[in-house]
Parts: structure tokens; sequence; C-alpha cells
């Protein structure tokens, strides 16, 4: 799944060059990558992706505060 989401936004970038993704989202998709990987060569069975979505779900479901 991440790697699908990687090759997505890759495809968006190259056809469209002035879309600008926050330095955040870059660094956390790099490190969402590193871990995928290191679970990958430690063989492990989590799917690093099952283990996040719940913690991103409710962070998006959170109001967000206005100013």
């Amino acid at each position: 799944m991440l790697a699908e989401v990687n090759v997505r936004l890759g495809r968006v970038l190259r056809a469209n060059p002035l879309v600008e993704v926050p330095g955040d989202v870059v660094l956390i998709a790099r490190v969402m990558g590193l871990l995928s990987g290191l679970g990958r060569s430690l063989d492990s069975e989590t799917d690093l992706m099952d283990a996040v979505l719940p913690y991103l779900e409710e962070e998006s479901a959170a109001p967000t505060p206005t100013t």
C-alpha cells in the first residue's frame, strides 16, 4: 500500500511540477518508507500501515483549531 501511494505521488509531481508538497509530508513519507523497509528486512509480519492508520484516522477526525 505504501509503495502504491509513493508511485501515485510521484506521478502527480511529474505531471504537475507546480504542486508543492509540504516539508512535513515529505518527511513523514520518508520515515514511513524507511520503517517499512526496515520491517521487511527484519522479516516482520507487522504491516506498518495497519499499525498507523488508526492514529491517522483519529487525528483527521479531530476538530481543526481556527485562528
